[in-house]
């Protein structure tokens, strides 16, 4: 018999999608409103998801002097971010270029 683990049918479209978007820039979104933006590295057999280059931005609330409040988004670059399958929401692919995105960061 073979060793190697066999993936179900249904299951078997999803990791042919998730296989296509290796290397690829995507968005992450998280369940607490943030969402990572980087090279799709890997995925575990647990749905953890390995993003490199990554840059971070998250909701953030500001109060202006009338009290008048606002969400803007925070933004940071983070290197290679492991996100729990648990806690993703959404993963899309961008139009952006690797060049693009390391600049994005040393901005």
């Amino acid at each position: 018999m073979d060793k190697l683990r066999h993936v179900p049918e249904e299951g078997e479209a999803a990791a042919a999608a998730l296989y296509e978007l290796l290397g690829k820039i995507v968005r992450v979104h998280i369940d607490d409103g943030r969402a990572v933006t980087g090279v799709f590295k890997c995925i575990d057999e647990h749905r953890n998801f390995i993003i490199g280059e990554t840059q971070e931005a998250r909701p953030v609330t500001e109060e202006d002097v009338g009290g008048a409040t606002r969400t803007v988004q925070d933004e940071r670059s983070l290197g290679s971010v492991m996100v729990p399958g648990e806690h993703v929401v959404r993963i899309e692919v961008t139009d952006l270029s690797l060049v693009e995105l390391v600049q994005a960061g040393a901005a």
